[in-house]
C-alpha cells in the first residue's frame, strides 16, 4: 500500500478526539461565530468577510502561525481592491454597464452596436477612474496587499519561511492603507477562489504545474510572469510565483485581470515588460469547462504585446476531460489531470489511516479499506466512504466505524465546516477533524436510509432544523446587497423573472427587477443559510434526522448568495413539490374507463413546509418572499440541469397558481354556497393561464375572473388538453368543482377525488402499446403524466413539437393536437364537449344540472374548443384564438390571454371582475401589490409594465416592512 508522507502545511489537522460510543464533533478551540482563530488556523462561520476585516484576519492567522489562512486573507484583499478599481463591484454604474453588455452579447447589428458603444463608455469610465484621487487611493491600497500576498505566498507553499519582522510591517502597510477607503469599498466582500473553496485543487497541485512547465522552459534567467485570472487566479498566480521563485527563476512577477476588464496600470506595466525582454506570460485559472474566459483572457494578453508562442496556459483539468477547447490549443499548455491532483494521494487508504490516527490522538487504525474508488463528480467536492477498524491501546478489543471524507476546501475556506459542526451538534454527522482540505466524519448506523421529504414529519423536521441553524448561526449583517453582479439570490431572482418583461428584459432588468428584487429580499435577521436542501442531503437512522453537506451550499461556485433562513424552508418545499410529482410519474397504475381515486394531494407537500414554519417560528411566511425564493431554487435548479423541464414546469406552475389563489380566492373559499346557475367552462393554456415565464400559470385579470364568477354563485368547471393530474391540481389550488382533462378523455371531481376515464378501455389499451413504441424511438420524449391520450416533444433542436409526418401512421388512427411546444396524440371517440357534459352530469343537481343551459359561459382559443364554445350560452374566445376560432363565429373579446377571460367573464355578469362589492379584490400589502402587477405585465399577451412601475413608485420613498 503506497502511503504518500507530508507536514501540514496549514498546521496540522483540527482534531476532535477519538470518540467513545457515538463520535460526536467536540470543542473545537475557537467560537466560529466572532472567527478567534484556534491553534490550527482561522475558523469562520461566515466566509463573505469584507475587506474592511481581512487585514484584521490576516493578522490574526500570523499570530497562531498558520501561513496558508495568512496569505489566503491577504490574496482575498487584493482581489476585493483590483476588482474595486475595475468598476466590478456592487451596483456602480460600470458595473450595470458591464452587466449589460454581457447579457446583450449574440448575433445581430443591434446588438453589435450597442455593445461597441459600451465598450467604449467602460474604457473611457475606466480610464478616468483610474487617473481620480479614489483611483490613486485604490492602487495604493492593492500594492500594499499584493506585497504582503508575494511575501506570505512562500509560507503557504512550503518553500521558505517569510521574515517576520517583514511580514508585520508589511502587514501593518496593507491595513492602513484600507483603512484610508471609503466605507463603501471597506464594505465590499471577496469573492471565493472556486478552485480552493469549490473544487479540491491544492497547493500541490500548483507545485506540479510549475516543476512540468520548468522541465519544458528550464532556463532561469528568462523572465517569468504569472497571470491569474481572478477570481482563482489572486490566488493561483502569487503560489506559482512562490514555487518558480524555489525553483530558481531570478525574474518572477505577479498579475491578475478580470475577462472584459481593462487591465490596471500595474497590470499592464507587468506583461509590458516581461513581453519587451521575452519573456514568458504564464496564464492560470480554475480548471476550464468552455474555456472561454481563458480565451477572452489570452486574446487581451495578444493586444498587450505577447507572442502566442510566450503564452502559456497553467491548468488543471476538470474531471473527464483530456484536453482543452479547440480554441485554446494554439498556446502552448502545461496540463494537469484530474487523475494526477494531489487529493487522489490523500484519499490513499494508508494516508487516510494516519490521518485519522493523528486526528483521533489516542486511537490506532488496524485497517482501513475504501469502499469504492474516488468517483468524478463535474465541478464538485469529491466524497469517499472507508471501512475502518479502529483500537484504543489499553481498552482492549475492536470497533468498527463507517468513515466519510469529503473535500471541503483549503485553510480557513475548508475548516468552515468545522464551524459548522460545532454550531448545529447533533443535526449534522459527527466530525472527526479537517485536515489538508478534507473533513473527516463519521457515518451513524443506517443514515444512509433515504427520507421521503413529502410527509408531514419531515417538513416539521427541516423546519426545525432551518431555525436551528438560523438561532446558532447568526450573522453580523446580509452583505448581499453589495453583490451586484455576482448573482447574490437577489439578482438570480431578477434573472428568474426577466422573461416577463420579454425581447427587452436585458435593458428592463436593471433598471425594473433588480430594485424590486433587491429590496424585497433584503433581510434585516440575516444568518448563514444552508443552501444545499435537496431531498438527497437529508439521511435517518431510524429515529433522527440528519443534514449532510451542510457546509458546502451557502459558500460555492454556483453562486445565490443569501442570508435568509426563508429561502433553505423554501427550496426544502421545492424538494418535496419535486418529490410528489416524480411519484406521480412514477405510478403504475392502469388507466381504465371507469373511476379510480386520486393518490394523495397535489401541492400539500410544499404547504406542509409553510405550515410547520408557523407552527415553529411562530409566524407564517412572507408570500412574496415564499414565492420568489421557491422560483429561483426551480430556475437553479434548471440552469445546472438538475431537473428535467416538465417538472420545472409542473412546480413552477404551482407555486405561482398557489400564490394567486392565496392572494384572490382563500377568502372566497369559506363563502361558497350552492348555486342552480349553470356552470362555466374555461380553458387553460391561452386563456386562464399564460407562460410568459416559461410555464403555464394564471394571473392578476384570472384570479378575478375566477373570484368574481366564485362570489356571483358561478360554478367554473375547466376544459383543458392538459393531463388529468395537471387539471386536478388546478381544481385543488382555486377551490373548483371539477375539471376534464386530456382534451375530453379523462374528468376529474374533486369532491369524490376521483379521475375517470372517458375514453374507451380499447382505445386506451392501444394508446399503452403506442406509448411504449414511441418510448423506444429515438429522438422523441414521452411524458410520463399522461394516462389518457400521448403527449411528445422532440429530444434535441430549437423546435420542441413533433409533425405529423413524423408520427407516421399515427396520424390516422389517432387524433393529433399540434401545439406551439408538444405534439398530442388523442382518442377519437372523446372531446371536451361530450367530457363536460359527463362532468356535469356526475356533479349532480346544485351544480348546473338543473339550469335550463348547459353551459352558461365557455371561453377557448383553439380548435378543440369549439364544440364546446357552440355549446354554451355565451361562446368567446380571447384575441389570441385561432384562425378556426374566429372562423366558427364565436365572438372574440378584444384583450387576449387572461384579460380575455376576465372580459368575457364581464360579458357574463354585466361588469367588469373585481368592480362590485361581491367580488372586489381584498386589500394589499405594496409589496404584494408590486409582484402581483409583476407577475401580471403580459396577463393581455403584450408587454404592458405600467402598473407594476406605478406600484413600484408608490412605495419608492418608504422602506420595506419586515414581516
Amino acid at each position: 500500500m503506497n502511503v504518500v508522507e507530508r507536514p501540514d502545511r496549514e498546521g496540522g489537522p483540527v482534531g476532535t478526539g477519538c470518540p467513545d460510543d457515538m463520535p460526536v464533533a467536540r470543542e473545537l478551540a475557537a467560537d466560529p461565530t466572532t472567527g478567534r482563530p484556534c491553534q490550527e488556523g482561522l475558523l469562520l462561520s461566515d466566509l463573505f468577510q469584507p475587506l474592511g476585516a481581512l487585514p484584521a484576519l490576516a493578522a490574526q492567522a500570523l499570530r497562531c502561525g498558520c501561513w496558508a489562512d495568512a496569505f489566503l486573507a491577504s490574496a482575498a484583499a487584493v482581489q476585493v481592491t483590483e476588482d474595486a478599481m475595475a468598476g466590478g463591484t456592487g451596483l456602480g454604474q460600470r458595473s450595470w454597464w458591464r452587466q449589460l453588455s454581457a447579457e446583450l452579447e449574440g448575433p445581430g447589428l443591434a446588438r453589435e452596436a450597442v455593445l461597441t458603444a459600451v465598450s467604449y463608455a467602460l474604457g473611457a469610465a475606466d480610464l478616468a477612474a483610474e487617473n481620480s484621487p479614489f483611483g490613486h487611493a485604490l492602487a495604493v491600497a492593492a500594492r500594499a496587499q499584493a506585497e504582503l500576498r508575494d511575501v506570505l505566498a512562500p509560507g503557504a507553499a512550503g518553500t521558505a519561511t517569510p521574515d517576520q519582522r517583514t511580514v508585520a510591517g508589511l502587514a501593518e502597510q496593507a491595513s492602513a492603507a484600507v483603512e484610508r477607503l471609503p466605507a463603501g469599498v471597506r464594505s465590499q466582500v471577496l469573492r471565493l477562489p472556486s478552485c480552493f473553496r469549490s473544487f479540491d485543487q491544492h497547493f500541490e497541485d500548483v507545485r506540479e504545474l510549475v516543476a512540468m512547465a520548468a522541465i519544458r522552459w528550464p532556463a532561469r534567467s528568462r523572465p517569468l510572469a504569472f497571470v491569474g485570472i481572478r477570481t482563482s487566479g489572486s490566488y493561483l498566480a502569487p503560489l506559482a510565483a512562490a514555487y518558480a521563485k524555489a525553483a530558481g527563476y531570478a525574474d518572477v512577477s505577479v498579475a491578475t485581470l478580470r475577462p472584459g476588464v481593462r487591465p490596471s496600470s500595474a497590470a499592464r506595466e507587468v506583461v509590458a515588460k516581461v513581453a519587451s525582454r521575452s519573456g514568458l506570460v504564464m496564464l492560470t485559472d480554475d480548471p476550464p469547462v468552455t474555456g472561454r474566459s481563458v480565451a477572452r483572457v489570452a486574446a487581451r494578453l495578444e493586444r498587450m504585446g505577447v507572442k502566442p508562442d510566450a503564452l502559456v496556459l497553467l491548468l488543471g483539468l476538470p474531471p473527464g476531460q483530456a484536453s482543452l477547447s479547440p480554441g485554446l490549443r494554439r498556446y502552448p499548455a502545461v496540463l494537469l489531470p484530474w487523475e494526477r491532483w494531489y487529493v487522489h494521494r490523500l484519499l490513499a487508504p494508508g494516508q487516510v489511516a494516519q490521518t485519522v490516527e493523528r486526528l483521533a490522538g489516542d486511537c490506532r487504525v488496524v485497517s482501513c479499506a475504501a469502499q469504492e474508488r474516488p468517483m468524478a463528480v463535474h465541478r464538485e467536492h469529491i466524497r469517499l466512504r472507508y471501512d475502518l477498524v479502529l483500537e484504543r491501546p489499553g481498552a482492549g478489543g475492536v470497533r468498527h466505524e463507517q468513515l466519510v471524507v469529503e473535500g471541503t476546501g483549503l485553510g480557513f475556506f475548508g475548516r468552515h465546516a468545522l464551524a459548522v459542526t460545532r454550531a448545529l451538534g447533533g443535526a449534522v454527522p459527527p466530525v472527526l477533524g479537517f485536515a489538508d482540505g478534507l473533513v473527516y466524519s463519521y457515518e451513524r448506523p443506517g443514515a444512509g436510509r433515504r427520507v421521503d421529504v413529502t410527509q408531514p414529519s419531515t417538513a416539521r423536521a427541516v423546519a426545525r432544523y432551518v431555525k436551528l441553524r438560523h438561532d446558532a448561526m447568526p450573522a453580523a449583517g446580509d452583505p448581499t446587497g453589495t453583490m451586484g453582479g455576482r448573482l447574490p439570490l437577489w439578482e438570480a431572482a431578477s434573472r428568474a423573472l426577466a422573461p416577463l418583461l420579454g425581447r427587452p428584459a436585458p435593458l428592463m432588468r436593471m433598471g425594473l427587477l433588480v430594485p424590486f428584487t433587491r429590496r424585497l429580499l433584503a433581510t434585516g435577521d440575516a444568518s448563514v443559510v444552508d443552501g444545499h436542501m435537496d431531498a438527497a442531503s437529508w439521511s435517518c437512522d431510524g429515529e433522527h434526522l440528519t443534514k449532510r453537506d451542510a457546509a458546502t451550499g451557502a459558500f460555492w461556485n454556483f453562486d445565490l448568495a443569501c442570508y435568509d433562513a426563508l429561502y433553505d424552508l423554501a427550496a426544502a418545499a421545492v424538494e418535496a413539490d419535486l418529490a410528489e410529482l416524480r411519484d406521480e410519474a412514477g405510478l403504475t397504475w392502469q388507466a381504465v374507463s371507469g373511476p379510480q381515486p386520486v393518490r394523495g394531494s397535489a401541492g400539500v407537500a410544499a404547504k406542509r413546509y409553510a405550515d410547520a414554519w408557523k407552527e415553529i417560528s411562530g409566524s407564517a411566511p412572507d408570500e412574496e418572499r415564499w414565492l420568489t425564493y421557491r422560483l429561483v431554487y426551480l430556475w437553479d435548479l434548471l440552469r445546472r440541469q438538475r431537473v428535467h423541464r416538465e417538472l420545472w414546469e409542473r412546480a413552477a406552475s404551482r407555486a405561482v397558481n398557489a400564490y394567486f389563489a392565496a392572494t384572490f380566492l382563500d377568502d372566497m373559499i369559506s363563502k361558497a354556497v350552492q348555486s342552480d346557475r349553470a356552470p362555466c367552462a374555461l380553458d387553460l393554456d391561452g386563456c386562464l393561464e399564460g407562460g410568459a415565464l416559461g410555464f403555464p400559470a394564471t394571473t392578476a385579470p384570472g384570479a378575478l375572473a375566477l373570484r368574481a364568477l366564485k362570489a356571483h354563485a358561478v360554478p367554473v368547471l375547466l376544459s383543458t388538453g392538459r393531463s388529468v393530474g395537471e387539471a386536478a391540481e388546478r381544481c385543488n389550488a382555486f377551490g373548483l368543482p371539477g375539471a376534464v382533462g386530456e382534451y375530453g378523455a379523462a374528468m376529474y371531481q374533486s369532491d369524490r377525488r376521483t379521475v375517470t376515464g372517458l375514453a374507451t378501455d380499447q382505445e386506451i389499451r392501444g394508446l399503452d402499446m403506442e406509448r411504449s413504441q414511441l418510448e423506444q424511438r429515438g429522438g422523441v420524449e414521452v411524458s410520463p403524466f399522461y394516462r389518457y391520450s400521448i403527449r411528445v416533444w422532440r429530444r434535441a433542436g430549437g423546435q420542441r413539437r413533433v409533425s405529423a409526418e413524423e408520427l407516421g401512421r399515427l396520424g390516422g388512427q389517432w387524433g393529433l393536437v399540434v401545439g406551439e411546444n408538444q405534439t398530442d396524440i388523442t382518442c377519437r371517440s372523446a372531446d371536451k364537449l361530450s367530457g363536460l357534459r359527463e362532468l356535469v352530469a356526475a356533479l349532480g343537481p346544485g351544480d348546473g344540472q338543473s339550469a335550463d343551459e348547459f353551459l352558461s359561459l365557455a371561453v377557448g382559443d383553439s380548435t378543440s374548443d369549439i364544440p364546446v364554445l357552440r355549446a354554451a350560452g355565451l361562446g368567446i374566445a380571447p384575441a389570441n384564438c385561432d384562425a378556426a376560432v374566429r372562423a366558427s363565429g364565436a365572438v372574440v373579446v378584444g384583450s387576449g390571454y387572461q384579460a380575455g377571460v376576465a372580459e368575457a367573464v364581464g360579458v357574463l355578469l354585466g361588469h367588469v371582475p373585481g368592480r362590485c362589492p361581491l367580488c372586489r379584490p381584498p386589500v394589499m400589502a405594496p409589496s404584494r401589490r408590486q409582484m402581483v402587477a409583476l407577475l401580471s405585465v403580459r396577463s393581455s399577451g403584450r408587454l404592458r409594465p405600467g402598473g407594476f412601475v406605478a406600484e413600484l413608485a408608490r412605495s419608492w420613498g418608504s422602506k420595506r416592512v419586515e414581516p
